[in-house]
């Protein structure tokens, strides 16, 4: 009878820490089932349920329950991500949004690809919604201070996040003489330019990682560190910050694109090794 009763109650333990351990566990390729599991059981990612409702195809490692291995709906691979679900945090803005390229394609534009293409490789990135051209409207401020717009925006952002990299997206005007493309094997990528404020030591050095891993990997897309400027270019507000003058007014499309993909190669291989 003592032997009976040990093991009723070794069953009803056993049923109720399985029911505790694997009730919420469906490796199933429904959207529901598995975003109800990461958010129930994974209470740490209910912050980030907002982005797993736009994926589909989860499947949950179980021999490491960190990981989750996803398919997002626009992208043909599948990535692993950190629990936190993203390893890097990446903020966009532009101070200037109006500056354009040929063919109706211009720095917001350019800055929604660059954060499509870093989400695709699991690094969070936030594009500045707000317009720095409207800002400015509203509060009966000259172009020249479009700056003053963008820190108001940069100094919320940063209340959220410190964030692994800032960027202010920028088009160059194309300077006498200067041929605002090269081509790599056969394909032509924009040039870009990085203007810094060389006062701050953390961000030159970012910036300089840039500057190498471009000029090593795509020679002469980068046209070097401008540094002479006095303005601050908000970079005071973040060792983070770098002001990216991605390609010129005569570029195309397809010449800003290759330098996009270029860009996210060097984010990634240098947010990896900070």
């Amino acid at each position: 009878m003592k032997t009976f009763f040990k093991l009723c109650v070794l069953g009803v333990l056993l049923y109720f820490g399985y029911q505790q351990y694997y009730k919420n566990i469906t490796l199933n390729y429904n959207d529901k089932l598995v975003s109800s599991f990461l958010s129930t059981s994974n209470y740490h990612l209910s912050q980030e349920n907002y982005l797993l409702t736009e994926m589909t195809n989860f499947v949950v490692d179980m021999n490491n329950p960190e990981l989750i291995l996803y398919k997002p709906s626009n992208v043909k691979q599948a990535f692993y991500y950190h629990k936190n679900v993203f390893l890097h945090n990446v903020y966009i803005y532009n101070t200037h949004p109006t500056e354009a390229y040929k063919e109706d394609f211009d720095v917001i534009d350019a800055s929604m690809l660059l954060q499509e293409k870093l989400e695709n490789i699991g690094i969070h990135t936030i594009v500045e919604k707000r317009s720095a051209s409207t800002y400015i409207k509203e509060h009966d401020l000259p172009y020249e201070d479009s700056y003053l717009a963008t820190r108001e925006f940069l100094k919320d952002a940063l209340k959220e996040d410190n964030y692994d990299l800032i960027i202010d997206l920028h088009r160059d005007v194309v300077p006498k003489g200067v041929i605002p493309y090269v081509s790599i094997n056969d394909n032509n990528y924009a040039k870009i330019m990085f203007v810094m404020n060389k006062n701050y030591d953390d961000n030159m050095s970012l910036a300089m990682a840039f500057d190498s891993f471009l000029a090593q990997h795509y020679p002469g897309v980068s046209r070097g560190i401008y540094d002479k400027y006095r303005d601050d270019f908000n970079q005071d507000l973040s060792p983070n910050n770098l002001l990216i003058e991605l390609g010129m007014s005569s570029n195309t499309k397809e010449e800003i694109i290759n330098s996009i993909d270029a860009l996210v190669e060097a984010i990634k291989v240098i947010l990896d090794e900070r």
